[in-house]
């Protein structure tokens, strides 16, 4: 349960793995623990009540089905794990003492998404690259469509979404530090912040509060790369693909969506956005006839090879 866990917890914590507590008090020579997290059917085969003794200050329990009597708290471990760990990260939060990660230099790349043509694959073609970068990168990613599929990813009890981070960003920036985390969810090594259910929930931000926001997620945490998946009803559109230091846009083949890529690119360079266009890679994408329907599987299959040839050319120069 240890491994699988640490597949949940880790940006931006260090996980150490113990397989037996003499290992801990060994560890605990050397250096400090923040949180213990520890299976109470390990204390009892190995005769122990407390950790006062060692120092630890904060134990959480990993109950076997029903709740114990320790002084300790805890949570039911069969139960599935993201909700196991939305307890466990539910109650580091809650400490006077809770530092998350430290502030960091400017230094994530920004990739956005954003075509004129609907129906082109965009946001599958954002979460397929954003899976594979996850292999070697930390990366996080936030969709902004009207009604994303991503938002219906998993059948799971949401915490919230990015509504409920605006709000503490314009109101308590310290609870938007400790909510962060709370809300962050992940697709096969892929992190990323619920979406609003549709666009008009937040029609009231500017490109420059946006990008705002940007920096205060970047601020405090340690992610690589932003993936920034767009559409037209974003206000600020503009505003953050000027932010972006990479954009890819998809067209099609047929004649109607050329010309309205045309129209898109001379707009663009009349109203003096030619550096957006030319931080742009454009393409289009043949008909696929097999796509994974979880999209947590995007990372394989026919999909995947165009991913990864922008990777290899473009991400990774």
């Amino acid at each position: 349960m240890a491994d699988k866990l640490s597949q949940y917890i880790r940006k931006p914590y260090v996980i150490y793995t113990f397989t037996s507590l003499d290992a801990v008090d060994a560890f605990l020579k050397e250096k400090e623990i923040y949180l213990l997290i520890v299976s109470e059917w390990a204390m009892r085969m190995e005769g122990v009540e407390s950790f006062e003794d060692t120092g630890l200050e904060k134990v959480f329990l990993l109950w076997d089905g029903v709740a114990s009597d320790s002084v300790y708290p805890g949570v039911d471990r069969y139960q599935p794990y993201e909700e196991v760990v939305q307890k466990i990260m539910t109650y580091m939060t809650e400490q006077e003492d809770y530092i998350p990660a430290g502030e960091r230099r400017r230094g994530w790349q920004v990739v956005g998404f954003y075509s004129p043509i609907k129906r082109c694959l965009q946001s599958t073609f954002a979460l397929a690259l954003g899976q594979l970068l996850a292999e070697t990168k930390k990366v996080l990613y936030m969709n902004f469509e009207n009604f994303p599929i991503i938002s219906g990813y998993q059948n799971r009890n949401m915490q919230g979404n990015i509504i409920d981070l605006l709000y503490y960003f314009d109101c308590d920036s310290e609870k938007f530090v400790k909510k962060l985390p709370l809300l962050t969810k992940s697709i096969h090594g892929m992190d990323y912040l619920p979406p609003s259910q549709s666009y008009f929930d937040t029609y009231d931000r500017t490109g420059k509060r946006w990008i705002a926001f940007f920096e205060m997620l970047e601020k405090n945490t340690e992610y690589d790369v932003l993936l920034l998946d767009l559409t037209d009803g974003m206000p600020g559109l503009l505003d953050v693909l000027e932010y972006c230091d990479k954009i890819y846009t998809i067209g099609k083949e047929d004649a109607l969506a050329k010309a309205k890529m045309q129209q898109y690119e001379e707009w663009m360079k009349q109203h003096a956005f030619a550096e957006i266009m030319e931080k742009t890679t454009r393409f289009c994408l043949p008909e696929f006839q097999n796509l994974p329907e979880d999209i947590g599987l995007l990372a394989h299959g026919e999909l995947s090879q165009y991913a990864k040839a922008i990777i290899r050319e473009d991400l990774y120069g």
